[in-house]
């Protein structure tokens, strides 16, 4: 009875220890069967996700910015990061849009600046011509006592004057855009100033069928600049 026992105890240890080593193997599978599970649901959720952001930086470095973010519907922190990558990349583009506009307007500032000097140069000399020639001409009229054409002359002679004081202020552009435009302060006389003025400008009156009326004619000496009233009163 001794020995039947002892056999039916070691039967029983055997028998659970086969159940204790197959429930062992059962939950290492289970073990290992959930541990495939997280890493592949942490590949889809997380690590895909963090690799397609990741290459959204590497186009934002590349200065690539022509392309949406993906995942912005997300819900979760990527989502999010995903929102702040596409706020990051619209404001890029906003500043890099700026700063071409701005490179833009620097070239045409400069191309406008050098068609200025330029034409300003174009222009002095062929007047300067015409001056020195219309005060020769002035010269030879008082000299023949022809005071109409004399005169006329004189008219000439201060309209290009005053034509060659305006293209030397063109180039003083760059100082009106930006505030500073320079005066002088001299003695002038409004009288001759006005005169001069109106004998300019008389052809075209009349020329339109207009009345131009000075209203005084005894205008004190004054202290300004006189270029920039002439240019005003014109």
């Amino acid at each position: 009875a001794g020995a039947q026992l002892k056999s039916l105890l070691e039967r029983r240890i055997v028998r659970l220890q086969e159940a204790r080593r197959q429930s062992l193997m059962a939950a290492a599978t289970l073990f290992i069967a959930a541990m495939a599970f997280v890493i592949l649901l942490l590949r889809r959720r997380v690590t895909r996700p963090l690799l397609s952001l990741a290459q959204v930086a590497d186009r934002f470095v590349a200065g690539d910015l022509s392309q949406e973010t993906p995942l912005q519907t997300r819900r979760d922190e990527i989502g999010g990061l995903a929102r702040a990558f596409e706020r990051l990349r619209v404001d890029a583009t906003g500043l890099f849009e700026a700063e071409a506009e701005r490179a833009s307007a620097v070239a045409a500032n400069k191309a406008k600046s050098s068609f200025l000097a330029v034409m300003s140069h174009e222009l002095r000399t062929p007047l300067n011509a015409v001056i020195g020639y219309a005060e020769m001409l002035e010269e030879d009229l008082k000299a023949g006592g022809m005071a109409q054409q004399y005169d006329d002359a004189g008219k000439i002679r201060t309209a290009g004057r005053h034509l060659l004081g305006v293209i030397n202020q063109v180039l003083d552009l760059s100082k009106i855009e930006a505030g500073s435009m320079d005066t002088e302060c001299i003695e002038y006389c409004p009288n001759t100033l006005v005169r001069e003025v109106v004998d300019t400008t008389r052809p075209l009156v009349e020329a339109g069928g207009n009345i131009l009326a000075v209203a005084a004619n005894d205008l004190p000496i004054a202290m300004g600049d006189p270029t920039k009233l002439r240019q005003c009163l014109l």
